[in-house]
């Protein structure tokens, strides 16, 4: 049997509409197919709907495949998809507030169309690229408003899910079926202990790991020289600090504007590799990069707060001394004076934590879109865990404001100017970039996974001797 072996610290209960980590993305996309998908060319292009057009001013028609159905046969109707878009909007309307404010209604005109209707002022919203993020994916939705993840429109179904493990069974009426996929999936939470970078060379029962390339490079020199199939993007993750809600709200968050003049980036990046130092969110050749990106040359000085208490440091999933960790700990304190008082949490922790905002700063990595910008901005600025906490500077009303924006260079100037106001104002300190990386064992094949893909999508791991066909 071709099985998926993988470790994963995804958010329990699992809703595809819920995304608060890669583990939860990966789980999504494999439950829940959207509408349309990007390409491989990173265009728009069909998913459960095979034709789109727009019929009016602010209306767009989707068309579902013809003989489309769920993983138990029977037929997918319009009036389904309607119903696992309302279940959504009213579970998350915080997190999905974005595309609740483009519409004004969803319609089902047949068993086959829908037709979303989009508000006057958003006419002009990038309403196909919304719909391929993870969140938007179909879910069948049961008589008490309750999903239901054994019957399913993507690649697999949930034959099994506990706080502890899930099982995925391969959906053969999925739109996109081959015989390649794989017949289970098998994902196990980790231990606390557990070590994502090496958890191949230590643990034999995963066959799959997924990582970033911000490590030791005699570890990277270890799955390079060993009998493992490797995958990896280029630049697409950003390791940074952020501050708590409660920072924010109490106007501390000069000591990451403080940070960021004063830590020695030599020290925070002693025998590591894989990586970029970052002056800004994005690197070079993304749309949200900004070439005329200026840092803030204001002095700085540390809140008198942190001259006489440690600065409390939230880091989920990591160990407190993986080498990333016990370098930033080090020039913190060089900085700071006092050693910051670091706690290592669990990475399902993590959304808790952010919410009740009992700490300083919120340290860890997080994936850069591209080719959907506005989808970025949303999820770092929007929602009960956004990265970037509601605060008196309303980055929301001016991204806000950039929507309505008709002129799309102009758009993406704005939503630049927000990233770097962020920056200069204390509420984000980008520290690296690296890249997602993806490790198998010797009978995994990464091979056929795109570049373009942002994490690895269980659909397209392959057995060796097998194809995409």
């Amino acid at each position: 049997m071709k099985q998926i072996r993988t470790y994963a610290q995804y958010t329990y209960p699992v809703d595809p509409a819920r995304i608060f980590w890669f583990s939860d993305m990966d789980l999504s996309y494999g439950l829940a197919s959207t509408l349309v998908q990007w390409d491989q060319q990173k265009q728009i292009a069909g998913s459960l709907a095979s034709e789109w057009k727009k019929t009016g001013e602010g209306f767009y028609r989707f068309t579902l495949r013809s003989n489309l159905k769920w993983s138990d046969g029977s037929a997918v109707q319009s009036i389904e998809v309607q119903r696992s878009f309302e279940r959504a909007f009213k579970a998350y309307p915080e997190d999905l507030r974005s595309l609740i404010n483009m519409l004004d209604s969803i319609e089902c005109p047949d068993s086959r169309t829908i037709e979303f209707r989009l508000r006057k002022d958003a006419r002009n919203a990038n309403l196909l690229g919304k719909l391929t993020e993870p969140q938007y994916g179909v879910v069948s939705v049961n008589s008490d408003n309750k999903i239901d993840l054994s019957r399913t429109t993507g690649a697999f179904f949930a034959k099994s899910i506990s706080p502890d493990q899930i099982l995925l069974k391969r959906n053969s009426n999925w739109f996109a079926f081959s015989d390649a996929v794989a017949d289970e999936v098998l994902v196990r939470k980790p231990e606390n202990e557990y070590d994502h970078q090496r958890v191949l060379l230590k643990d034999s029962w995963a066959n799959i790991a997924q990582t970033y390339s911000l490590m030791p490079a005699e570890l990277m020199k270890q799955y390079e020289q060993g009998n493992f199939s490797i995958w990896t993007r280029p630049m697409d993750k950003v390791y940074l600090l952020a501050p708590s809600k409660s920072l924010a709200a109490n106007g501390l968050q000069g000591v990451l504007h403080f940070l960021d003049q004063n830590l020695d980036r030599k020290r925070m990046s002693a025998n590591l590799s894989g990586f970029k130092t970052a002056d800004q969110v994005f690197p070079y050749g993304y749309h949200l990069h900004d070439p005329e990106y200026k840092s803030s040359t204001k002095h700085a000085a540390l809140p008198n707060e942190f001259k006489k208490r440690p600065i409390q440091i939230l880091c989920p999933g990591a160990k407190s001394d993986a080498v990333h960790v016990r370098n930033m700990v080090a020039a913190i304190k060089d900085a700071v004076g006092i050693e910051p008082d670091l706690q290592i949490i669990p990475l399902d922790q993590a959304s808790a934590r952010k919410m009740k905002g009992d700490f300083d700063i919120y340290m860890g990595s997080f994936g850069l879109a591209d080719p959907d910008p506005e989808g970025f901005m949303s999820y770092y600025f929007e929602g009960e865990t956004a990265v970037i906490p509601p605060s008196r500077e309303n980055f929301v009303k001016s991204l806000d404001s950039a929507r309505k924006e008709k002129d799309d260079k102009l758009k993406l100037r704005m939503m630049r100017a927000i990233l770097t106001d962020a920056k200069n104002k204390g509420f984000i300190m980008p520290l690296f970039h690296m890249s997602t990386i993806g490790f198998g064992r010797e009978n995994i094949d990464l091979s056929q996974i795109p570049e373009t893909d942002e994490s690895i999508p269980y659909a397209k791991v392959r057995f060796k001797g097998q194809d995409m066909k």
